[in-house]
Parts: C-alpha cells; sequence; structure tokens
C-alpha cells in the first residue's frame, strides 16, 4: 500500500496536469459516470488528534449519483459510519477537496471549493433512494492529471450491497415527477408470477413507462384496476386495494393475491392473468407502517394472507439493516388453517437467516396434518402461546388479517396480557375496524365536529338522481349504492382516494376521519355523511 500510495503521489507532483476554473464536458463526463470519489474536509478548532484537523473519506454510489449543475456538483449523503466527520468539518469549515478517479484512462480530477449543507430534504433528495441529506460543492478550482493512476480495471468484481441499495439523479427526478401525478393511474406490466400456495398468488408489477415505481412506506397497500375486466350495464371498471408484500427497496411492486370463492377480482387474478399483461394502479397509500430504524421489538401477527404486509415490513428490516448495520427486532406470528395453504414460507425462513437473531418467524396452524412437524405450534394462538414465545419485553403489536382474528388477537393482547392499547397496530379495509379498550387511539385522526344531519336532500346532479338520506342509510357511499348507483371505491375507508366527489353545495361531516388528503371542495364519500345544513347536498357525480 505505501508503494502504490508512493507511486500515485509521484505521479501526481510529476506528470502533466492542467488546471481549470469550469467544469468542462471531459470533466462533467467523468464525473457523472463516478461510482465512487474521495472527500477532504478541514477542522483545527475541535480536532484532538495528530493529523492538523483534516480528514480524508471515500463516498460511493452507483454510477451518476453525483449530479452535476453547471459549476455545482450535489451529492447525497448516505448512511455511514455515523461519525459524521465530514459533514462536522464542513460546519466549521466549509469547504472541501474532491478527488474523481477514471480506473479505465488512470486519468484523476481534483476539485476545491465552498460546501453548502442542504438540510431541507423535501424536492428530488427526498425521492433520491438511501439519501438522507445532501451537500452542494462549488468548484472554485480544479486540476486533471492525465494518465496519473496506476489503479486500472475495466471491471472490479460485484458492486458494493449498499451501493445498490442506492439510487440516482435521474431515478430521483423521474420518481419526483411521477409522485407530482400520484393520484393518475398508471399501467404497470406483470412481468412474474408466482404460486405462493394453494390460495395465494403473487403478481411482480413493472411500469411500462419504465421509470422507477413510485417509493411508499412497508405495509402500505396498493389500489389496482384491470382494463379488460367490466362489471354491470355500466361496463364499469372494478377497483380493489392489495396490500403490497414488496419491500421499498425492491425495483418492482409485488401484489399476493388470495383467491376468494366469490371474488371476481381474484378469481380473475388467479384464472386469467399472464405474464404481459396490462394492469393499471395508483400511487401506493396506507397508514398502517411500521418503522424499521425504530430500536423498540415488535411483533407481527397475521393470518392468512394478512401476512403480506408483514413480508414488506420484514423484507424493509432487512435491507435497511444492511444500510444502517440494525436489524429492528421482529418476531412474526403466522397463522394458517393448513400447511399448503401457508404461503411464503421459505422467503420467512430465509428472512430470519439473514436476520442474524434479530428476525423470528413462528408459523402457527389450526389444522396440521400428521404426516409432518414442519411448524411451531398446533391450533389457535392463546396467550400462553404468546407468553411462550415472546420473552418480557416493551413490544409493538401489528395485526392483520380476518375482523374476528384480529378482534380476538387484540382482546388476548389487552384483556390478558396488558398490553397498551397505543400499543397496538391494525390493518383493516372496509368499515370493519377493531372494537378498542379506549375511544381514543392515536392510530386514527378524530371525527368532524361539524354534526350530522338527522334528514337531508341529496342530489347527485351528474344522475339527476334525488333522494332523501337519513343516518340508518349509512354513509354516501352506501347510500348511493342502495339508490342503484356505481361510484368508484377501493378501501371503503377513507385511504385510498378513489372515491372522491366533489361537492357543488351543502356540507357534509365524517363518521370517521379519512388519511387520504383530498382538495377542500371534495370528499371521500365512503366515510362522509350530509351535515346539518339548510342547502341540500348536491354531489358532483
Amino acid at each position: 500500500i505505501h508503494e502504490l500510495v508512493g507511486t500515485l503521489s509521484e505521479a501526481l507532483v510529476s506528470g502533466t496536469h492542467e488546471c481549470f476554473t469550469e467544469l468542462d464536458e471531459e470533466a462533467m463526463g467523468l464525473i457523472l459516470q463516478s461510482d465512487t470519489f474521495f472527500v477532504a474536509s478541514f477542522n483545527n478548532q475541535d480536532d484532538k488528534y495528530d493529523n492538523g484537523g483534516a480528514d480524508v473519506s471515500h463516498r460511493g454510489g452507483r454510477p451518476g449519483f453525483v449530479q452535476v449543475e453547471g459549476n455545482d456538483l450535489v451529492i447525497p449523503d448516505f448512511a455511514g459510519n455515523f461519525f459524521f466527520n465530514t459533514l462536522g468539518n464542513f460546519i466549521v469549515y466549509p469547504r472541501a477537496g474532491l478527488l474523481f478517479l477514471d480506473f479505465v484512462s488512470g486519468d484523476i480530477i481534483q476539485v476545491t471549493g465552498t460546501v453548502e449543507l442542504l438540510w431541507d430534504t423535501s424536492g428530488e433528495i427526498q425521492s433520491f433512494r438511501g439519501a438522507e441529506r445532501a451537500w452542494r460543492l462549488r468548484v472554485v478550482k480544479g486540476i486533471r492529471h492525465r494518465s496519473a493512476s496506476p489503479l486500472r480495471w475495466s471491471k472490479f468484481g460485484e458492486p458494493s450491497q449498499n451501493s445498490l441499495l442506492t439510487g440516482t439523479w435521474t431515478e430521483a427526478k423521474k420518481i419526483r415527477a411521477s409522485q407530482v401525478q400520484a393520484s393518475v393511474w398508471r399501467s404497470f406490466g406483470i412481468a412474474r408470477i408466482e404460486q405462493e400456495s394453494s390460495t395465494i398468488r403473487s403478481l411482480y408489477l413493472e411500469p411500462v413507462d419504465g421509470d422507477p415505481p413510485l417509493p411508499f412506506q412497508p405495509g402500505q397497500y396498493l389500489t389496482i384496476r384491470l382494463p379488460r375486466l367490466t362489471l354491470g350495464k355500466e361496463k364499469r371498471i372494478p377497483i380493489r386495494t392489495y396490500s403490497l408484500s414488496s419491500a421499498p427497496s425492491d425495483p418492482w411492486y409485488r401484489i399476493s393475491v388470495k383467491r376468494e370463492a366469490q371474488g371476481l377480482m381474484s378469481t380473475y387474478l388467479h384464472e386469467s392473468v399472464e405474464i404481459g399483461h396490462v394492469i393499471e394502479a395508483r400511487a401506493p397509500t396506507g397508514s398502517f407502517t411500521l418503522d424499521v430504524m425504530e430500536k423498540r421489538p415488535a411483533v407481527l401477527v397475521a393470518a392468512g394472507v394478512g401476512i403480506t404486509p408483514m413480508i414488506s415490513m420484514a423484507r424493509e428490516s432487512i435491507t435497511e439493516g444492511i444500510r444502517r448495520r440494525h436489524v429492528r427486532p421482529l418476531t412474526i406470528f403466522h397463522v394458517t388453517r393448513t400447511l399448503v395453504e401457508r404461503p411464503f414460507v421459505q422467503e420467512l425462513k430465509a428472512m430470519e437467516l439473514a436476520g442474524k437473531g434479530a428476525i423470528r418467524y413462528l408459523s402457527i396452524v389450526t389444522q396440521p396434518s400428521t404426516d409432518t412437524e414442519d411448524f411451531h405450534h398446533a391450533g389457535r394462538l392463546t396467550p400462553e402461546g404468546f407468553q411462550r414465545y415472546l420473552p418480557l419485553d416493551d413490544y409493538d403489536f401489528y395485526l392483520c388479517g380476518p375482523t374476528s382474528f384480529m378482534q380476538d388477537t387484540y382482546n388476548i393482547l389487552t384483556f390478558k396480557l396488558g398490553v397498551r392499547d397505543e400499543k397496538i397496530f391494525a390493518e383493516t379495509f372496509g368499515p370493519a375496524s377493531l372494537s378498542r379498550r379506549t375511544e381514543e387511539h392515536t392510530a386514527r385522526a378524530e371525527p368532524s365536529a361539524v354534526e350530522p344531519a338527522l334528514q337531508a336532500s341529496v342530489l347527485f346532479h351528474r344522475s339527476g338522481a334525488r333522494q332523501i338520506w337519513t343516518p340508518e342509510l349509512g354513509t354516501l357511499l352506501e347510500f348511493a349504492e342502495s339508490r342503484g348507483l356505481t361510484p368508484e371505491f377501493g378501501c371503503r375507508s377513507g385511504a385510498c382516494g378513489i372515491c372522491a366527489v366533489k361537492v357543488l353545495s351543502g356540507k357534509v361531516t365524517h363518521r370517521h376521519a379519512p388519511t387520504f388528503p383530498t382538495k377542500s371542495e371534495n370528499v371521500l364519500i365512503c366515510c362522509a355523511v350530509p351535515a346539518k345544513c339548510d342547502l341540500e347536498l348536491v354531489l358532483d357525480f
């Protein structure tokens, strides 16, 4: 190493070099194709070591991770060793020197200039995968050394796994542009199909436009529709929501669909959809999410296909563990009726190994066969089962599955084991929800304070239908459906925004507050009812 450093130092001093104050096309090209560079910073105020306050460190990513804007370089800051030596030095002395190498030609570019820390992570920085912040170098002076580096190679093994988990500025720009149109239907091609169990099938979805899929939080769901499939005389395209079983770091979306006996959409996805078919989807949404950077252990309790958001949570915990050197401790209880109906068993076991003790997978089978013991517990999940497998600790609990299963599990946790309500999070689709021990729950916003009407005239403007609404007729969505109308809907819980309708006159209130943001003139009719008002409620539908 000493000999190599000596050779490089001699080449930099004695070799030919060119000075510049403006980045030319050649310099920009080298920087844009670089997947690594070195940065020198300085702090002579607080540094107590014998290096005079200087610090040199490495930065890496995928080619294109450094953005060139005229004479400025914008660099994302990824998770590192958490010492923050470079950023700390920038705060004290905002200047830096950067060194880029071309490992094919041996050319080296050194630039120096002033530094600005970009703490605001909105915009493109927020859309840059893996970036926690960024900084800008305004180039003041540069030197190009021709064929100066003795390090030469055209391909040097496999790229770092950490680098593969990051993005580029080109991708960030595309993601940012797509986020502006998050409510627009986007076409996805089915790239892969896998049968996960006797009843569950996974579809891998890739954007037809070639741009990356929008980022999401582990646990969120995707709202999809099938242009090939229509319902009723109106030829209405059915819309459904499915939890994502892929991780945010995956380059595709994956939904895992259980075939329901009376399910039109699920039957079609199991029997008729093939690789190459196109479906449409809106941006992922939902409030049932896991903070994978939290240190407190979490327990994921799922029944049947309810495991899908938990798969996303566990996969992202592993990925973030690689980046941040910490995997949030997870215990996953998965309850299935039989072994043949149990999905993702190999994937869950693989994640258990990858978690190196941080992730535990426990299979609970209520009706096991007698010829195998490839599970952890037979029968239902009981208070004693939780106590057997969970050491005493302060856990967050996440529940997903049929409503009766989640209610039974919630009752066990709260009434039998003393878990506080605010420690329990549950995924629900549609109007069904848990009956909680307290009226207040931090996961749901307070309902509107506007008093609902006892009776109201409602006009559906486009159809010309005028009807009298009373509270027993339910939400405006249920009211419209009972009158033979077919408004679009997805989650039926105020989370996806599919059922948004413009209010032309009158007022509405909410039986429970929606989580999906809407324009002031719009209302989500799946959770809204007429409010006390002298005006007739007129909806643009």
